[in-house]
């Protein structure tokens, strides 16, 4: 049967959570028994007959001058992408050359600019409120046509999640982390060397005039801070190099890892976990991440790393004099694994950074907290670079981008997998450059929800989008989860900081809680987990998704996500002359 009407399109226009109780009600009334009443909201499939699919057609209406200038924007957008996403590069000179060829500056700065023109297109604004609002009402209705079956499909499953995104130095709970204290403090009385190091530090705190103990927020470092000093309480539980030699970061990292191992189906659903893993590129710090990982002993199969950049490093790193320029920054974070690829220099140290490296998946440019500056004027090369604050973010997000594409030819001539591109971004001008440059997922994303022509591109190219209800780092919005959820988005559950934002013992379990409470379904919850899955980097989630017959196994939800994906990629394709079609 089809429904073809001109009122439905108004009414996911102007108000889309009415839509799917309003073609609930006319299926029932057009298909169903008349003398059935159901409950609010519940499913009708029983009582329509005979039909396996109830389908909202536009009618044939001819697409506006309007739409066809949307059309061309998208196009070109999704073009830009695709240029920085497929760029292969080529090395320099010989085959065991460490310089590879890439995009200029010059040509990415105008290509990042007229990005920016483009997603400020009042044209494109009005088109992607009413594709979003027509999907979201549309998921309303198969929402409300498919409850019931949806749940008992969510219900026949096990939940396995994974947390795309939290904080080293975050990792564990409040409780868990005061109790790793207390601990350390009990050590101090019986003359342990490092906890006598701690004990100082708090007799010093106790004679500068504070009256209470530390806390959670004084004993951690976010990810966006200048990297704390070694002889500080931040410097002692957040940092993998210090005065206890990373022992309490490597003992809540630990217990972390205990609890991913201890958690089932039965526990409320088997968690993985991509730790960020933050990198402060000085001279020797892949060699000193190396030696913590080491002594962090084997890596639960169940974690990955994430290598982490932080945007102000430079700032902090420049004014400790460990560098002199931008251009060392970018060296001393890929030279040494360039160098392990293309030379396979021999020892102890080099032996324990490539057991590091079987374990991370991605790089991630940090920028939660950051500032957005504007690109004016000529942008020195890197080496040049050394004033005493950081470049700006599309800088050195260019640059990331550049040094990570030639670090992964070098890989895939030694037949190694090729390191993802992530971003930790909230502005939309960060999470513009991110998309433009190919990254894979981004966290944060806190002015997502309220800039449409960014959701609508990141829905169209399934860009991973991974969001904490309770961190500061993250969704800004209230009701922003529900919006990007029902946009279509591939938009997945993660914990950020637990250390600060979360009172549970079960971080991520508390997240999906309060999205339940938040009025999402079981069926609901499952997709929430599966996009965790797929927006990860373990191995076995990318084979499942590239898997069709797969995803026919994982039910209606599954199936309605890909049909309206590819309806809308087929909508705009009729908005775009023949000659782009393959562009598309």
């Amino acid at each position: 049967q089809s429904v073809v009407s001109d009122i439905l399109y108004e009414l996911g226009y102007h108000r889309p959570e009415e839509l799917g109780p309003f073609l609930a009600n006319y299926v029932e009334r057009r298909f169903g028994e008349t003398n059935i009443k159901r409950r609010a909201g519940s499913s009708i499939c029983s009582v329509l007959k005979g039909c396996d699919a109830v389908m909202v057609e536009s009618g044939g209406r001819q697409p506006s001058s309007e739409e066809l200038a949307a059309g061309q924007m998208l196009l070109e957008i999704r073009q830009l992408r695709r240029k920085y996403l497929s760029f292969a590069p080529q090395a320099a000179g010989n085959s065991h050359a460490a310089s590879f060829t890439a995009i200029a500056w010059k040509e990415f700065e105008g290509d990042y600019e007229r990005l920016l023109q483009l997603l400020g297109s009042s044209a494109l604004w009005n088109f992607c409120r009413r594709r979003l609002a027509a999907a979201r009402g549309l998921f309303e209705a198969h929402r409300a046509l498919n409850e019931d079956n949806e749940d008992e499909e969510a219900a026949g499953r096990g939940l396995t999640r994974v947390d795309n995104c939290i904080q080293l130095a975050r990792t564990l709970p409040p409780g868990r982390l005061m109790d790793v204290f207390h601990s350390k403090l009990a050590e101090g009385n019986d003359k342990d060397e490092d906890a006598g190091a701690l004990r100082k530090l708090l007799e010093g705190r106790d004679a500068g005039g504070w009256q209470r103990p530390p806390g959670p927020q004084e004993l951690t470092a976010d990810a966006d801070e200048p990297v704390p000093a070694m002889q500080s309480l931040k410097g002692l539980f957040s940092c993998t190099t210090n005065v206890v030699h990373g022992s309490y970061l490597r003992e809540t990292t630990s217990a972390l890892l205990r609890r991913l191992e201890r958690s089932s189906h039965a526990s409320g659903g088997v968690t993985l976990a991509e730790l960020r893993l933050p990198l402060h590129a000085e001279g020797d710090a892949w060699v000193d991440l190396a030696r913590w990982a080491s002594d962090l002993g084997s890596l639960s199969s169940r974690a990955c790393w994430v290598v982490q950049l932080p945007v102000t490093s430079y700032a902090a790193l420049k004014g400790r004099r460990a560098i002199l320029d931008y251009g060392e920054l970018l060296d001393n974070a890929f030279g040494p694994l360039v160098k392990l690829v293309t030379e396979e220099p021999h020892g102890e140290v080099w032996l324990k950074l490539q057991e590091l490296l079987h374990h991370v998946v991605a790089f991630e440019l940090s920028a939660c907290l950051a500032v957005t500056e504007p690109l004016n004027g000529e942008v020195p090369e890197p080496s040049e670079w050394n004033e005493s604050h950081s470049p700006p973010l599309a800088y050195q997000f260019y640059h990331l981008w550049a040094r990570l594409k030639g670090l992964n030819c070098a890989r895939a001539r030694s037949k190694q997998k090729e390191l993802g591109l992530r971003a930790a971004a909230s502005s939309p001008e960060a999470l513009a450059c991110a998309y433009l440059l190919g990254a894979s997922s981004v966290s944060g994303c806190g002015s997502l929800s309220s800039h449409l022509p960014l959701q609508y591109l990141y829905m169209l190219d399934q860009v991973g989008v991974a969001v904490s209800q309770c961190s500061k780092r993250s969704l800004g919005e209230a009701g922003a989860l529900q919006k990007l959820f029902t946009h279509g988005l591939r938009v997945a559950l993660c914990t950020e900081d637990p250390a600060v934002s979360h009172w549970s013992d079960d971080p991520l379990g508390q997240e999906y809680g309060l999205a339940h409470s938040a009025g999402f379904s079981n069926a609901d919850l499952a997709e929430l987990a599966r996009n965790s899955q797929w927006i990860s980097s373990f191995e076995s989630f990318a084979r499942e998704e590239e898997n069709v017959e797969e995803q026919e196994a994982m039910g209606l939800r599954a199936r309605y996500r890909r049909a309206q994906r590819q309806e809308e990629i087929e909508f705009l394709s009729s908005l775009i002359p023949d000659k782009d079609q393959n562009h598309l």
